[in-house]
């Protein structure tokens, strides 16, 4: 009996441990998404009007739900102009599903000098004008009907529209213009082209939000070249294309950008992307050795707990990455610090870095924080973390003292590599240039001992000296330090290693992996990202 019951719950755990791994396998690619939208333009950079181009034509559409609704197709090769609609317009007839039977009126109109042009809303209409006002509307419909004739006219009052200039002009109601190219490039502004469509974006008083809509594997084709030199290793790229995607679906299931209506943005507030070219044609944004990883790692992300994780990398770890939480405030089991000499011997300029500013230059930035506090004395790393890496810096001047908290304010108000700052070195310490306050007749005001002259005892005039004696209520002494006379250094030299924030995999750390130690890129994920799976979503095993 004990074994026949030892046999049904042999069973009972085979079945059991055969459902989660079929349901984790299950959510896990239902968690991968085939698209992705990254934000182009949106908040204040967000556009009133963008010129599109395709060397093939370009359908202009929106969607319902999931399904993509056609409205006009341009002509073959045709720049285009799409704007946003806050106008007036008078409606002059409508013709229901028939674009054709639109265009033949337009062209009628033409011989009554009257410019029409196409409204869709659902259905198609001829429409003419744009005013700024509906009383300036009524008055133009009110003369426009003594040349039409009887034709009764009404004005259309401005909802979220969409202009689209090409060889017709169109205005379509909708709050999300897709411009879907025929051959999958379109090029934005003369600049960038994309693989995939753009979506011009209306929302609630702004201008256009611009978005790239395209697969997500093609989005990697640009992101992995623009986020590592193509040159490196193959292993160190194909970590490169899973960290990037891993990233990117992480994020699309959990965007910051969600109320921009896109999942990513084309920069390093999520992943440096830079399309299929740019500068007008004149540059790659892809390479074939990073296309080529891309294809490699095909469907691969990094999981921990069964969740795609944000897997966070930066450019060089000065030796030693980051934990998330001393950077980023929020602690992820899977973002711990590790040692990191793979990263070091590539770069002198990043391996060992200086950064010096001068007192003008100090007070110019505590300044930009709204933060005076007189003649800089010293600057000191007062906390850091494990790591390395500044998590406190203390800024005492004459006037009092100011402290920066965190890795990302170190490195951002003093424009650091990064926050793994080694020492501090200062010109002018004491024994060089002090500072006294005196009276220039009206107000006390600081100057440097060396440039204050003084009448001597015999009855001559000299340059004073570093510590001159003074006459006060005490009587006659001596200024020091604690009594009136500082020293302020003319200059503080940063002195550091590394190249970002630190947190995750550091590329150049992928390349010394790679090219020194001989790992692969599942070896290179495991070490840097801690107690991770590396999950293959296409045949459902673990690497």
């Amino acid at each position: 009996m004990k074994k026949f019951a030892l046999f049904l719950m042999a069973i009972a755990v085979v079945f059991m441990s055969s459902a989660m791994v079929e349901t984790a396998s299950a959510d896990t690619q239902a968690k991968i998404p085939e698209y992705i939208r990254v934000g182009l333009k949106y908040g204040n950079s967000a556009v009133g009007a963008a010129q599109v181009f395709t060397k093939g034509a370009i359908t202009y559409g929106f969607y319902n739900g999931t399904t993509f609704v056609p409205v006009y197709t341009g002509s073959q090769g045709q720049k285009a102009t799409v704007k946003k609609d806050d106008d007036y317009h008078i409606l002059l007839a409508s013709f229901g599903d028939d674009l054709n039977k639109g265009i033949t009126y337009i062209n009628e109109l033409k011989g009554k000098n009257v410019n029409g042009f196409l409204m869709y809303d659902g259905n198609y209409s001829v429409v003419t004008g744009e005013y700024s006002s509906k009383a300036e509307a009524d008055s133009a419909a009110s003369n426009l009907q003594k040349v039409l004739g009887n034709q009764n006219l009404t004005v259309v009052v401005p909802q979220k529209a969409i202009y689209v200039m090409a060889d017709q002009k169109l205005t379509i109601k909708t709050d999300k213009l897709v411009a879907r190219p025929s051959n999958g490039f379109i090029e934005l502004d003369n600049d960038v082209t994309y693989r995939g469509e753009l979506w011009f974006y209306r929302q609630e008083g702004s201008d256009m939000t611009v978005i790239n809509n395209l697969p997500l594997e093609q989005y990697l084709y640009s992101v992995v070249p623009s986020e590592m030199p193509s040159s490196w290793p193959q292993e160190a790229l194909k970590a490169q294309a899973v960290a990037a995607r891993s990233y990117a679906v992480a994020n699309c299931l959990s965007s910051k950008y969600a109320k921009y209506g896109f999942d990513v943005t084309d920069d390093v507030s999520s992943q440096e992307y830079k399309g299929y070219a740019y500068g007008g044609g004149k540059y790659a944004g892809e390479n074939p050795n990073a296309t080529k990883a891309v294809d490699a790692t095909k469907g691969i992300v990094l999981t921990y707990g069964g969740k795609v994780i944000s897997a966070l990398f930066s450019s060089h770890s000065g030796g030693y990455t980051e934990s998330s939480e001393n950077v980023f405030k929020y602690p992820q089991p899977y973002l711990k610090a590790v040692p990191d000499p793979y990263s070091m011997g590539y770069t002198e300029s990043l391996d060992n870095w200086k950064v010096t500013y001068s007192q003008a230059q100090l007070k110019d930035i505590l300044r930009d924080q709204s933060v005076d506090i007189g003649d800089i004395l010293s600057i000191e790393v007062i906390n850091k973390s494990p790591s390395g890496r500044a998590l406190s810096v203390e800024v005492t001047g004459t006037k009092g003292k100011y402290t920066l908290q965190g890795e990302q304010e170190i490195r951002n108000v003093f424009n650091l590599k990064s926050a793994m700052i080694k020492s501090i070195d200062v010109l002018g310490e004491p024994g060089g240039l002090g500072t006294i306050w005196v009276s220039n007749g009206s107000n006390v005001v600081s100057k440097k001992t060396q440039s204050l002259y003084v009448l001597k005892g015999d009855s001559t005039v000299g340059m004073a000296s570093e510590r001159p004696f003074v006459i006060s209520a005490s009587g006659l002494s001596q200024l020091n330090a604690s009594n009136g006379v500082q020293s302020v250094p003319d200059s503080f030299t940063f002195v550091g290693s590394g190249y970002g924030h630190g947190v995750g995999m550091s590329q150049y750390g992928a390349r010394g992996l790679a090219e020194k130690a001989g790992k692969n890129f599942v070896d290179i994920l495991k070490y840097y990202y801690t107690g991770i799976t590396v999950y293959d979503t296409l045949n459902d095993k673990s690497l």
